[in-house]
């Protein structure tokens, strides 16, 4: 999906704290930070940054802080419900 970030409205955007907020009444279960960093680094969600002034996708390559993260509210709402929490099974090959 092709979007202009640039013409996005503030209700469009939220910030760390504002994407846990949302997840957690979406689902029903408790999030933090580093859970949108994960789906961050698992490329579920698209993060975009404040650089010179203008919101601009992040780098993957350059770690930033938590709280310089910019996301699209649409992106945090279209996220599938995650599997019920544990270790991940192995499957045996025959």
């Amino acid at each position: 999906m092709v979007r202009d970030i640039k013409r996005m409205l503030v209700g469009d955007l939220t910030d760390t704290d504002g994407a846990v907020k949302i997840l957690c009444r979406r689902f029903n279960r408790e999030y933090n930070r580093d859970t949108i960093h994960l789906y961050v680094r698992q490329g579920k969600i698209q993060a975009y940054i404040f650089q010179g002034g203008e919101l601009v996708p992040r780098d993957p390559k350059h770690p930033t802080r938590g709280k310089d993260l910019i996301f699209v509210r649409a992106d945090i709402e279209g996220l599938e419900q995650p599997r019920s929490p544990g270790k991940p099974t192995k499957v045996k090959v025959i």
